[in-house]
């Protein structure tokens, strides 16, 4: 899954590509900050769970992770006591994790609770993870950007091109001893306007009907009947 690619296509040089993150934490380097953004989900998801795998031990992930949605309503966060949270000690693992999801505090939406904001980034310490998980980020809030520079990273991720679906495609269900041919493949990424989160499913859905009926070719034609 993994790209060559070491900055985002956007062309934000300020911004890790998903492959350069991966590089990172495949290495152990884990920093204490994190904003997940871009176009493929699928691929910020896959980052936040390998962050998640070595931060967190798997017997104490209630304990010492902590995931809120807050709905792109930045007031439904109470910063105060997040920050709070932040600065307490994991009891079992490695790293206290906290996961801020659609936040909008990197929107025009946020913009008036900057400075709360500031006031978490500020209890950022070597001893957690703080992740904003975000659907949408505005360049222009440089403030907040800023600060995600100077103490974490910023990582965008970006749609793939289409060889590399297709190859991601084939060796998703090789796992399962199941070809497909490329015109299959070329159709499945089409009919999911190449989102990987889309492909995902639908893999996992040809991947289970390929298996319950002994099938290990899956040509266009199967794809039409399946999905």
């Amino acid at each position: 899954m993994v790209t060559k690619k070491s900055q985002s296509k956007t062309g934000d040089s300020t911004a890790l590509s998903y492959a350069k993150v991966m590089q990172e934490l495949r290495a152990g380097v884990l920093r204490p900050l994190y904003l997940l953004y871009g176009e493929e989900e699928y691929l910020s998801q896959h980052v936040l769970q390998t962050i998640l795998g070595l931060a967190l031990n798997p017997a104490a992930k209630s304990l010492d992770g902590r995931q809120l949605d807050a709905q792109s309503k930045p007031s439904q966060l109470s910063f105060s006591q997040l920050a709070q949270e932040l600065k307490t000690p994991a009891f079992m693992s490695p790293k206290r994790v906290l996961i801020i999801r659609d936040s909008a505090l990197f929107t025009s939406a946020g913009s008036s609770y900057v400075e709360s904001a500031a006031q978490l980034l500020d209890a950022v310490n070597p001893y957690a993870v703080l992740v904003f998980f975000e659907a949408k980020v505005e360049k222009r809030n440089r403030k907040l950007l800023q600060e995600i520079d100077k103490k974490g990273a910023r990582v965008e991720t970006s749609a793939e091109d289409l060889p590399t679906l297709l190859n991601w495609s084939k060796k998703y269900l090789q796992r399962y001893g199941i070809q497909i041919s490329g015109d299959a493949a070329e159709s499945l990424a089409e009919r999911c306007g190449r989102s990987m989160q889309q492909m995902r499913m639908e893999l996992a859905k040809l991947s289970l009907a390929a298996r319950g009926s002994g099938r290990t070719m899956i040509d266009e034609a199967y794809i039409n009947e399946v999905c």
